[in-house]
């Protein structure tokens, strides 16, 4: 079977590529994408690298769902990495941008990270409240 390679020249190709451009946020989409990519091969050190530049560029604040997003990556990075302390502030940043800026589903995902960090920070073990929150999200 031979493989179908697009036109890079066609009209529909340079329009899309046109919009990218002029999207004002491209470079934190395309880094969160870079994130989630290395992130399900697993590699987690570059996954990190790239979530956190997220949260280095300039207009993050005027995408909260994008940050929230990257929040939460680093959230679960921290605690497959043990580090349970700056995972749940992580985590709990995100929940605060949801909460105020989500639409109702996301909504429902802060409820539930909320929820499972209050219980498992009551008794005691932020090991399991990162881990029970990540699989309710």
């Amino acid at each position: 079977a031979e493989i179908e390679i697009p036109d890079v020249y066609s009209p529909e190709v340079e329009s899309s590529i046109e919009d990218s451009l002029k999207d004002n946020f491209l470079a934190i989409k395309l880094l969160i994408q870079i994130g989630n990519s290395y992130f399900f091969q697993p590699q987690i050190e570059p996954a990190l690298n790239a979530y956190l530049q997220v949260l280095e560029q300039v207009n993050i604040d005027q995408v909260p769902l994008l940050k929230a997003h990257s929040l939460v990556s680093i959230g679960e990075i921290y605690r497959q990495q043990k580090k349970y302390a700056a995972a749940q502030k992580k985590l709990s940043e995100a929940f605060e941008l949801l909460e105020k800026n989500g639409e109702e589903l996301d909504k429902k995902h802060a409820y539930s990270l909320a929820g499972a960090l209050r219980i498992f920070t009551a008794r005691g073990s932020s090991q399991n409240a990162t881990a029970i929150a990540m699989k309710l999200i």
